[in-house]
């Protein structure tokens, strides 16, 4: 790919530092929606030979990670695709909607700190409470099958899910204050 950059190298540069920075977070965003780690190193490399492909659109007076976050949703969107062939995936929606959460969570603060504050936070749940929220965000479940599946009206399921997500939000605040404190 430097190829594309042998005539200018402080583009090469520039796209090199903006990568290195935004790294953590798209490898974060994409290991939280393609639950194979080879599938998701797989598509890491792909959002960045992309990225590198395309620089020269990049418009370097706005922020790189929403721009190489857009790559990166693509690709996602194009692997699970691919995998609903095999009948496993995340739709289209489901994943625009994980990436516009993780776009707002990583634009809050350190995103790298916040995803990682995430992942501690999704182990503390209960083995129930991260089976619902595999099935609605991993499996893209309707509220509807959750409810079948586990034994739960359709509200109960979706209040569950809210005080879910509300909880994860006071869980990872209470992690980055801590962190913030040390």
């Amino acid at each position: 790919m430097q190829n594309a950059f042998a005539n200018n190298p402080e583009a090469w540069e520039r796209f090199t530092r903006l990568w290195v920075t935004a790294q953590p977070a798209l490898s974060t965003f994409i290991s939280t929606v393609v639950v194979n780690a080879a599938d998701a190193e797989d598509v890491l490399q792909n959002v960045a030979l992309t990225a590198a492909r395309d620089f020269e659109s990049y418009d370097p007076s706005r922020p790189f990670l929403p721009w190489a976050m857009t790559i990166a949703r693509h690709r996602v969107i194009d692997h699970h695709r691919q995998r609903s062939r095999q009948g496993s995936s995340l739709s289209p929606q489901t994943v625009e909607q994980l990436a516009s959460v993780c776009e707002q969570t990583l634009s809050a603060g350190d995103e790298h700190a916040r995803m990682q504050a995430l992942r501690v936070c999704m182990n503390t749940l209960p083995d129930k409470q991260r089976r619902m929220l595999s099935m609605r965000y991993h499996e893209d479940w309707s509220g509807a099958k959750i409810a079948q599946a586990m034994g739960m009206s359709v509200n109960a399921v979706f209040l569950m899910l809210s005080r879910l997500r509300s909880q994860l939000a006071e869980c990872i605040d209470r992690r980055l204050r801590k962190i913030g404190d040390a």
